[in-house]
C-alpha cells in the first residue's frame, strides 16, 4: 500500500514539474506536391519558421500555426528522446528533445479533399529543420 501511495506521489509531482517549453522551428528544406488545377506537381516549398509550445514530460504539443491545436502523440517508451504527433488533419510533427530537430508533414490533400471550384486543393508535403527555445 505504501509502494501504491508513493507512486502516486512521484506522479503528481512530475506532473506538476512538468512545463511547456515555447520553441520558434526554422526549415532547412521543403518540399512536396502542389495541386496546378488539374494534377499534382512536384515542388520546393517556400521556406518559414513557426512557434510551438512542447512538454516533452507529458508528450504534448501545441501550434495554432500547423493546426495543432488538438494533436495525439505516442508514447514511445523504447526511444524517449523523440515525440511524434499527429492531427486529424493527417498532419505529423517529430522531434527529437537531445538536439531539437525536427520534420513535418501534411498528406491531407490527396485523399482529403478534392479540387475547390476555384481548382484548389491542398499540398502534400514534407518539411525538416531546427528548433530553438525562446
Amino acid at each position: 500500500m505504501i509502494k501504491y501511495l508513493i507512486g502516486i506521489l512521484f506522479f503528481i509531482c512530475g506532473s506538476l514539474l512538468a512545463q511547456e517549453e515555447l520553441f520558434t522551428c526554422t526549415d532547412i528544406d521543403s518540399g512536396g506536391f502542389y495541386y496546378n488545377g488539374s494534377e499534382y506537381k512536384l515542388t520546393l516549398f517556400n521556406l518559414s519558421q513557426f512557434d510551438i509550445k512542447i512538454d516533452f514530460d507529458n508528450r504534448t504539443i501545441e501550434s495554432p500555426d500547423l493546426l495543432f491545436e488538438q494533436a495525439y502523440c505516442l508514447d514511445n517508451s523504447k526511444n524517449l528522446a523523440l515525440l511524434t504527433c499527429s492531427n486529424r488533419y493527417g498532419q505529423t510533427f517529430m522531434i527529437n528533445a537531445l538536439n531539437y530537430e525536427f520534420t513535418y508533414s501534411t498528406i491531407f490533400g490527396h485523399v482529403g479533399d478534392g479540387p475547390s471550384d476555384s481548382g484548389y486543393a491542398d499540398s502534400i508535403g514534407v518539411r525538416f529543420g531546427t528548433c530553438r527555445e525562446i
